[in-house]
């Protein structure tokens, strides 16, 4: 029998395998007021475990630029209903955008959270629902205007079915009749969790790369027996191709000069397929069998853009790649259907903070023009405000990302150093700090761990910060243009090896520590070839700076150049640790006790050692 009433029963929650979620339901609440007031500074004792804190977290900071960005443009008045995986996240995020929103459990605990959620956030419009399996539901008004289901990856409820394929086949199955004639299917997965491993905390946390689903693609097929699939509003090409990790990670060869050229020879002949394009690992897909309008689509059709571009207007523009949404920005990869080398990157922003970063990496994309690293970024196209969104368009640089297997690794990260090494020496400007660049430079960093930290630990801060600010007043330090973010992830390469692009610029500044650059490169290798934590990565080697021979060698000129003295760089190194903290995670994370052991405590008697000349005790 189905339920449309909202009730957590603890006496049976063990019979239906609700215990679990039914003692997390009070943390689960207390965090989501904390993503809700994130910058409030509370810091919760240890109110779950870190991993379940830190999934819950994620989970309720579901991206809002799915569906305010890619969804028809056209208003909705019709009905969406949501398979639940997300704590009532996802049906909270649509019930802006229907009259009604079908929000479908199996257990009444999750159903609980998901009403709490709804009513906490005030919305009226999202229908709680609880039925053990689709075939015990039907809807009064007999119509769906989309179809919703987020997974696989960590169904933190426990209540969904671990075979997903045919979950999702079966709920299209019941749902074939009534779908309307511009029905939209929107399958989803987010592309933070793939490949999470299966942990004694939380065992099942398994991800296996993706969606593959035969079945829901049969389903398709049957509902949309017409030859054209559309995705965003746009017909699928063969040549749209899936998310980078097409391919399970264990896939990659460790003795290839790029380790996704394999991946990628195998995906070129997978793609001829069309349905095969349906299996995308860590993505959005939003498919109908007519087409519609959409922010993506009208966006990039638009005449300046196209001849900016120099597409032919005869080209069909379609979209080829869809990344599900980082720091609240989601990422479409568009341009004519049978030219890939032409293709542009639309950033869609649906927060204040990713709006600021699109704006930052936009204004650095026309900073860096004329400048040594000119050929090797990305050019903006067009931004600015479209129907009411934010949105920035550059164009897609070639190449492949590489992994820290990878052959010959050192020679190619050098090639990297060097181009952006140029960049910092041509905007280098010794500066003797002051208060001023204290207050703008360093002091944020620390506050806003401090924010976040204990009565205890807010002291040891305030005394430390109160020695690092003396010591760092009068002293010369390199500023300059900085990338802000600069990893082996942001670089690309041809086939032969060859630097081709730095991307992704929404860390840039101009007046930055450029030392950060070398010293962000340096700990995730270290931390990645080591096999250890970022944390024991900058105490072991960054903070003592005790390299060995082949790091050194990559980064020692551009530090000898851009180091004043000895003491100048270790109150520098000693400033990255908070900067770099600064962008590790969420507030809502930082929150956690757990996060301050992992990534404060055991750095902090080391710089106090070195501020005082005493071991804090």
């Amino acid at each position: 029998m189905t339920s449309r009433e909202c009730s957590c029963c603890p006496s049976c929650s063990r019979e239906h395998g609700e215990c679990d979620m039914a003692m997390t339901s009070d943390a689960v609440l207390e965090i989501e007021q904390l993503a809700l007031n994130a910058r409030e500074g509370a810091q919760l004792d240890d109110p779950l475990n870190y991993e379940h804190f830190s999934c819950i977290a994620r989970t309720l900071d579901a991206d809002q630029a799915f569906w305010s960005n890619l969804l028809p443009i056209a208003p909705k008045h019709g009905t969406a209903f949501v398979l639940e995986t997300r704590l009532g996240a996802i049906s909270c995020g649509l019930a802006r955008h229907f009259s009604h929103v079908v929000s479908w459990h199996k257990t009444s605990t999750a159903a609980t959270l998901t009403r709490q959620l709804a009513d906490k956030q005030q919305i009226s419009n999202v229908e709680v629902l609880v039925a053990q399996d689709v075939s015990e539901i039907e809807l009064p008004n007999k119509s769906v205007d989309t179809l919703v289901f987020f997974g696989p990856s960590r169904d933190l409820t426990g209540q969904w079915d671990t075979n997903i394929e045919l979950l999702l086949a079966s709920t299209l199955d019941h749902f074939k009749d009534a779908l309307s004639d511009l029905a939209v299917i929107l399958v989803g997965e987010n592309n933070r969790w793939s490949y999470r491993t299966e942990t004694p905390e939380y065992p099942g946390s398994t991800c296996r790369g993706g969606i593959a689903l035969p079945p829901l693609r049969r389903k398709l097929k049957t509902r949309f027996p017409h030859d054209v699939v559309f995705v965003c509003g746009f017909s699928l090409a063969s040549s749209q191709s899936p998310m980078p990790d097409f391919l399970k990670h264990d896939l990659l060869s460790k003795g290839l000069v790029i380790p996704k050229n394999r991946t990628a020879i195998i995906k070129d002949k997978l793609l001829n397929r069309p349905e095969i394009r349906l299996f995308w690992p860590s993505f959005l897909l939003i498919s109908s069998k007519k087409s519609w309008g959409s922010f993506a689509k009208d966006l990039l059709c638009q005449q300046q853009i196209v001849s900016k571009v120099g597409w032919r207007a005869a080209e069909t523009v379609t979209i080829k790649r869809i990344v599900a949404g980082n720091s609240g920005t989601s990422i479409a990869i568009g341009g004519p259907e049978h030219c890939d080398t032409a293709d542009v990157v639309l950033r869609m922003p649906s927060r204040a903070a990713s709006v600021s970063r699109c704006q930052i990496n936009a204004s650095a994309l026309v900073r860096l023009e004329n400048s040594p690293m000119s050929r090797l970024v990305p050019r903006l196209v067009s931004q600015g405000n479209y129907l009411l969104r934010e949105y920035t368009v550059e164009t897609r640089c070639t190449g492949f990302e590489i992994g820290y297997g990878t052959r010959d690794l050192d020679e190619m990260i050098a090639q990297a150093c060097i181009a952006i090494g140029k960049m910092h020496f041509e905007t280098t400007a010794l500066t003797g700090m002051d208060a001023a660049h204290v207050s703008t430079l360093v002091s944020p960093y620390i506050a806003d761990i401090r924010s976040h930290s204990s009565p205890e630990i807010r002291t040891r801060l305030d005394k430390l910060a109160e020695s690092l600010y003396r010591r760092m007043n009068g002293i010369s330090v390199a500023l300059g243009f900085v990338h802000g973010d600069f990893k082996v992830s942001n670089m690309l390469f041809d086939r032969a090896g060859t630097l081709t692009a730095v991307i992704d610029w929404d860390g840039f500044s101009e007046h930055g520590f450029q030392t950060f650059d070398y010293l962000t490169l340096l700990i995730y290798k270290i931390a990645n070839e080591r096999r250890i934590s970022l944390t024991e990565a900058y105490i072991e080697y960054i903070l003592p700076w005790t390299l060995n021979a082949s790091d050194a060698t990559l980064v020692n000129d551009a530090i000898t150049r851009l180091m004043v003295n000895h003491e100048s760089f270790m109150l520098v190194r000693i400033v990255f640790w908070f900067a770099f903290l600064g962008d590790r995670l969420g507030p809502v994370c930082k929150a956690h006790a757990e996060w301050h052991r992992r990534f404060v405590m055991p750095v902090l008697p080391k710089l106090e050692e070195i501020l005082y000349g005493l071991k804090s005790t």
